[in-house]
């Protein structure tokens, strides 16, 4: 799997939302949910891996994604940066 930049994760989630190997997630504090999705990119035959995006929410709806950064404190720093 190539690596991609930030920038280049969060434009995929904009533009076709979550697959197999880009899932975003708000984040707050580890749960279940984080811990499911490093298994199933560590475990899953071929997929070879994926991107965790922590600190990424859907503000927009599964028609019309729109993924910003959510959860984390100082977050104008973050966004300034995308």
């Amino acid at each position: 799997m190539e690596l991609k930049t930030l920038e280049e994760l969060l434009e995929t989630l904009r533009c076709g939302g979550e697959s197999t190997s880009v899932e975003a997630k708000r984040a707050e504090k580890i749960s279940e949910s984080i811990l499911e999705t490093v298994s199933a990119f560590s475990n899953e035959p071929g997929l070879g891996g994926g991107y965790l995006l922590l600190g990424v929410e859907n503000k927009g709806s599964t028609e019309c994604p729109d993924y910003r950064i959510s959860g984390l404190t100082g977050r104008d720093v973050y966004e300034r940066r995308i």
